[in-house]
């Protein structure tokens, strides 16, 4: 959600998770500790966490995601169909303790990406 935020998920990929390990399997929390301090992901609880993600998705800065003017009961019925669909899977990230962002994990065989390239085995989006 912030430019902090970006320069983290680009460090867990280039150091810590290219070809090293499949965030698809992720149940679990899982901890790292890089340059950027110590970095969690931990699956999102639905009923615990929703406040959190309605807290960033309703900002002008995250309109691209589309739920601008949506409610949190909106919102959390849209995320419950996401996850119950068992394609994608969700994640808070942590820094040094502090929630920082959010991480979505989809099959892009059930997603639009899907049709426009041969998906394989293993992809995530």
């Amino acid at each position: 959600m912030y430019k902090a935020n970006r320069k983290t998920a680009k460090y867990l990929y280039e150091r810590e998770f290219r070809g090293t390990f499949m965030l698809s399997q992720l149940k679990d929390t899982l901890t790292i500790d890089s340059d950027y301090g110590r970095i969690e992901l931990k699956p999102f609880e639905l009923e615990t966490d929703i406040a959190t993600l309605f807290s960033w998705t309703s900002q002008p800065y995250a309109k691209f995601w589309g739920h601008l003017n949506s409610s949190l009961d909106e919102l959390k019925s849209d995320y419950q169909t996401l996850i119950g669909s068992g394609h994608t899977r969700c994640y808070l990230g942590y820094v040094d303790g502090e929630v920082q962002f959010f991480l979505e994990l989809y099959d892009p065989v059930y997603d639009d990406i899907g049709q426009h390239y041969h998906t394989e085995p293993g992809d995530i989006g």
